[in-house]
């Protein structure tokens, strides 16, 4: 009896899958990497210094109580009109550049107050206004 030799099979690496995983990997990490921007136009961009000796100046604060009389910086204003409000204003800020004013006006104070200094703080050129307010939870 001839018995028949067994031939032993090549064994053979598929790289079908590792190639795809690669070619994923490749194209993950050439979307996800930050390119240069570039614009359209050249600019030369002004050098600053990290010195900040100047220290902005102090908010002006205007205070307002619920019967509508008004205290400049803890100077009380004589009356609450509009003129008043202004030369008040124009005064204490004289030629201060960038100034601020917080307007601290009670709840209960009537809208037309407000108003008012928002008003002539805006013909002054105030453009840093801020209303002051209070937390629901300090009131308690």
């Amino acid at each position: 009896m001839q018995l028949r030799k067994v031939q032993k099979e090549q064994p053979e690496i598929n790289l079908t899958s590792l190639i795809d995983v690669v070619f994923l990997l490749l194209i993950f990490f050439m979307i996800s990497t930050t390119f240069e921007q570039s614009s359209a136009l050249q600019i030369n961009l002004p050098a600053a210094s990290d010195d900040q000796n100047e220290s902005p100046p102090q908010p002006v604060m205007l205070e307002i109580d619920a019967r509508g009389n008004m205290a400049l910086d803890d100077r009380r204003l004589p009356d609450n009109e509009a003129e008043t409000v202004h030369n008040a204003l124009s005064e204490q800020l004289g030629s201060i550049q960038n100034s601020s004013l917080v307007i601290s006006a009670d709840e209960n104070v009537a809208h037309k107050h407000v108003v008012t200094v928002m008003d002539m703080a805006g013909k002054l050129g105030i453009t840093n206004l801020a209303i002051a307010t209070v937390s629901k939870d300090d009131q308690q």
